[in-house]
């Protein structure tokens, strides 16, 4: 490991799914401590981003490094063993356990660790200990994605990848989880990789913005270098304004 290295760096990556590319030479890099926010129109490949980082697509080049170590070779179990936690947008929690029980499977890389790591989640989401003995298919859809973060958390994970946490939730709900993954990123120093539909809270909670077009990090900029033209540009043609493409 080297501490000076980003937590997740993607260099060139090349991914897809059996022959299909979806991420043409990708590269980006989530820095110590902040939220990167993913943006792109529909198939640009921001959900494959994440499943490429968990390892849950099928690499046909490039390179990825955790903390500076080489992982491009390693499976998703051995990735989320060494930190790095993701939470998909759909089947992301255990229907048919209870909320408790759901929390004790997030655990289960760290046994030791289940009784403080439940306390620290049940403090971002006080309202999964009112629904510990739910079962997690009853919840409602708030109550899920809250369960759905939760458990991934009872892992303490090193860096967060979260896909879409807002979809299909009412507005009080996105403040709730919004509000925890903010105090994940300031109280935990956790980083998060997020793709988010909801432009506006997306911005209003990253730190940095990265633009994909067609699997390629087209731009990438400060949330305050974001102008409204490159986001007509980027929803309506696929292409990104005159910000232009930067480093990672």
């Amino acid at each position: 490991m080297t501490a000076s290295a980003p937590p997740l760096q993607l260099d060139a990556v090349t991914a897809g799914y059996g022959p299909l590319v979806i991420l043409d030479r990708l590269s980006l890099a989530l820095q110590p401590d902040e939220i990167l926010l993913v943006l792109g129109a529909n198939g640009s490949g921001k959900s494959t981003l994440l499943k490429t980082a968990m390892g849950l697509t099928r690499l046909a080049g490039g390179r990825l490094a955790l903390a500076g170590e080489d992982i491009t070779a390693w499976p998703a179990h051995r990735r989320a063993a060494a930190g790095i936690g993701y939470v998909p947008q759909t089947g992301n929690v255990f229907a048919g356990l209870s909320v408790r029980d759901n929390l004790r499977m997030g655990a289960f890389l760290r046994p030791a660790a289940q009784a403080a790591a439940q306390a620290a989640v049940l403090d971002l989401f006080p309202r999964l200990a009112e629904r510990l003995a739910a079962r997690a298919g009853a919840l409602s859809g708030g109550e899920r994605r809250m369960l759905s973060i939760a458990l991934t958390m009872m892992a303490e994970p090193r860096l967060l990848l979260l896909d879409e946490p807002s979809s299909d939730l009412a507005p009080a709900a996105i403040d709730l989880v919004f509000a925890a993954i903010d105090r994940i990123r300031r109280e935990r120093r956790i980083p998060v990789l997020l793709v988010e539909q909801n432009v506006a809270r997306g911005l209003a909670l990253a730190d940095r913005v990265v633009v994909m077009v067609r699997g390629r990090a087209a731009a990438t900029m400060p949330v305050g270098a974001v102008t409204s033209g490159d986001l007509h540009a980027l929803f309506l043609d696929g292409s990104v304004g005159a910000g232009g493409p930067s480093q990672p």
